[in-house]
Order: structure tokens, then C-alpha cells, then sequence
């Protein structure tokens, strides 16, 4: 993936192929650069903003036979007449597409990052959106009195300076940041994998019935409570794609101090379906979740 010049993360990132390159760059220096005499190709990447060299773009007509040939990808460069061009915004050893990353939830960026800001803005404008998106990823419709503990886990954590946050992930790491809750009197999509765990006999679980989601009333044994966190967040760029993963981990306390994990779940982020979503037009706002904003803006 690729990103013609512009303001931090305000264009979706594209794939890297001859047309693209040339609609983005116009062919022209410093976007080709000569090197003796074999021409460079270059881009910025769609997070850090610092230049990449592309590798693979323009192949021999023969080699376009072979099935074996890779993709064109970005490799992450520190050539200085596209740094000149455009001041990077983050360290590119930070950047989720430069390597696979195992991420430490309590490391940081620094305080002054400019990537924070939009993080923020986004956070708010589209607030609702990124319910929405966590809702279908986890099967777990949020009410607002549980949205209210996680906004402030997540304010109170500076959740959108965690080292990981992106513009392509806030519904995730918003999760992430969110540490453990407890799910009673929540939504679960009805035959989603929790509620598929969750009504088995052993547990006996109570639920309202509905159409499409269940209400969980906790269990017949009163003194047992089910809660949820996400871990283990880990991304990895494949050929200028960025995959990035969390684990949902459901637990049940009891009061007699014991818990027990009953269900650990990899979560894939689907960052078009997210970029799809703020960008939709005809997108109709939730008004219960709008009540949330003025919550927001004490961030």
C-alpha cells in the first residue's frame, strides 16, 4: 500500500501497482529517481508518511509470466529528497507496516505526536461508527452505561497515544484499552461464538430472547460473574498489507475468589469495513450513542 501526498491520515491507502503509481506521482521526480542506470520508484507509506521505495513495480514482460513473481511492495527508506518533500509524522521503526510487532499495551508514543490529534478527532466524530464496528466484530452490542467505563478506561490509559493506535484501528484498540468489564445486562448476537459458549448446559447461563441479539442476565448461580478483556495485540505487513489481530478472553469470577477462562477468541481487524463505514455517507446516526458525545469531550 501506498499514499500520495496529504495531510496525516485523510487518504485510504492504496495498492501498489503501475497505474496507481503513475496516477499518484504523474511520473516525476522525486517519485522516480535515477540510479545509474536503473530508475527508483518511490511512495509514502500510509501511516509513518515517511518515504518507501517500491520494489518490483515495473517487471520484465517475461517475468509477468511466471505465477512465482511477488507483488510490488514498499520497503521503508530514509531517501532524502522525499523527506525534504514531506516531514515525516512518525518514527518509521514505529510503524506498523516497517515489521511485525508484538505490542507492549503500556508503551507509548511521544506526548507530541501529531498522529494523536487525529486519533482524538476521529475517537469523537465517529464515535458511533466504531461501536458499530466492534459490535460486528465481537458479536457483543455495548450499552451505554458499559460505554461510559470503557470511554474513561480508555481516556484514562491515553488510549489513542498507546504505540499501536492507527487511524485504521480506533474500534479495536478502543476494546483494547478498555481492560476488563463486565458483560452482564449486555447484547450478544444470538448463535455468535460467545453466545454459542455461553448456553451450554454447564454454565447455566440466563438470557432474554430476541431476534437477532440475546440480553445476558448473568447465571443461576448468583454468585458467578462473567467478564471480558482483549490482549495480545499483534500486527504484521504482508507485501504492503497490514494485518493486525486481538485475543477476546471471557472469564467467569467467583465470589469465593476462584475464575475461570471459558472462551479466548482471535479478533482480525477489517480496517476497510471501518473505512467504509466513516466514509459513508447515508450512514444514519444512533442517537442513543450521540448522548455519549458531550462524555467524549472531556477527553
Amino acid at each position: 500500500m501506498v499514499k500520495e501526498k496529504s495531510e496525516v491520515g485523510f487518504t485510504k491507502p492504496v495498492e501498489i501497482n503501475e497505474i496507481n503509481f503513475e496516477k499518484l506521482t504523474n511520473s516525476h521526480s522525486p517519485y522516480i529517481q535515477r540510479n545509474g542506470e536503473e530508475n527508483r520508484y518511490f511512495a509514502f507509506c500510509p501511516h509513518c508518511k515517511n518515504p518507501v521505495q517500491i520494489v518490483g513495480l515495473y517487471k520484465k514482460q517475461e517475468q509477468k509470466q511466471l505465477d512465482t513473481v511477488r507483488k510490488a511492495f514498499g520497503r521503508h527508506t530514509e531517501n532524502k529528497a522525499l523527506l525534504e518533500l514531506y516531514k515525516s509524522a512518525v518514527p518509521y521503526k514505529t510503524c506498523p507496516y516497517f515489521a511485525p510487532r508484538n505490542y507492549d499495551i503500556n508503551a507509548r508514543r511521544s506526548k507530541d505526536d501529531e498522529l494523536d490529534i487525529f486519533i482524538r478527532a476521529d475517537f469523537v466524530n465517529h464515535f458511533d461508527k466504531i461501536v458499530h464496528v466492534l459490535k460486528n466484530t465481537t458479536g457483543i452490542r455495548y450499552g451505554n452505561g458499559l460505554l461510559i467505563k470503557m470511554i474513561d478506561s480508555y481516556c484514562y490509559s491515553v488510549g489513542w497515544n498507546y504505540i499501536g493506535a492507527t487511524l485504521e484501528n480506533i474500534p479495536w484498540i478502543f476494546g483494547y484499552m478498555a481492560k476488563n468489564q463486565n458483560l452482564f445486562g449486555q447484547y450478544i448476537k444470538k448463535d455468535g461464538f460467545l453466545h454459542n459458549e455461553l448456553k451450554k448446559e454447564k454454565y447455566n447461563s440466563i438470557f432474554s430472547d430476541g431476534k437477532d441479539f440475546v440480553k445476558f442476565n448473568g447465571f443461576k448461580n448468583k454468585g458467578a460473574f462473567l467478564k471480558h478483556f482483549y490482549t495480545q495485540h499483534n500486527s504484521s505487513p504482508k507485501n504492503g498489507v497490514l494485518s493486525e489481530n486481538i485475543t477476546m478472553v471471557v472469564h467467569i469470577d467467583y465470589n469465593n475468589g476462584d475464575s475461570s477462562r471459558i472462551l479466548e477468541k482471535k479478533l482480525t481487524f477489517d480496517h476497510d469495513y471501518y473505512h467504509n463505514i466513516k466514509h459513508y455517507n447515508n450512514w444514519v446516526c444512533d442517537e442513543e450513542k450521540l448522548k455519549l458525545v458531550a462524555h467524549l469531550k472531556k477527553m
